[in-house]
């Protein structure tokens, strides 16, 4: 010892204080790790859902469009429109309009909506294209009797 006496305890301690590590172990990092991780988890949780519901309200809230569309459509025309074809064929796939040959009659009555013809939204908030299927006889133009007018009572879907 250098010129000091001193207790067989105190030395011990001052001697293991100067070697102490500073800082946290590994240990005591992963479980800080793992505990910021189960918080995150349960905010991200909560936040998910909300995004999932507000994109399913937007996509009912387009439907509701499209059916308003599709009314005012046969209101003002006395026909539905065509589907778009999803195919190459007779007039361009996919481009919104409805397909439709020379003489007015549908090329295909299953295929995407006519969103341009409609003038609504082609695909729902997560990228699918809406389907449209129209039965031949409201889809017919020119015809003496059309199939809607303001007096239709029907129930459509």
């Amino acid at each position: 010892m250098s010129g000091r006496a001193c207790a067989p305890f105190s030395c011990r301690a001052a001697i293991a204080m100067r070697a102490a590590p500073f800082g946290f172990t590994l240990v005591e990092l992963a479980i800080s790790i793992v505990v910021i991780t189960l918080l995150i988890g349960t905010l991200l949780v909560p936040l998910a859902t909300q995004v999932e519901q507000r994109k399913t309200s937007e996509t009912r809230k387009t439907l509701d469009e499209i059916r308003e569309a599709l009314l005012g459509f046969a209101l003002a025309n006395g026909h539905l429109p065509c589907a778009d074809m999803t195919t190459t064929g007779a007039g361009t796939p996919n481009d919104g309009q409805e397909d439709v040959d020379g003489v007015g009659v549908c090329v295909t009555n299953e295929g995407n909506l006519p969103w341009v013809t409609l003038s609504t939204g082609a695909s729902d908030t997560w990228g699918n294209r809406y389907r449209y299927r129209v039965h031949g006889q409201f889809a017919q133009r020119g015809v003496a009797n059309p199939p809607f007018n303001l007096a239709t009572t029907s129930t459509l879907q």
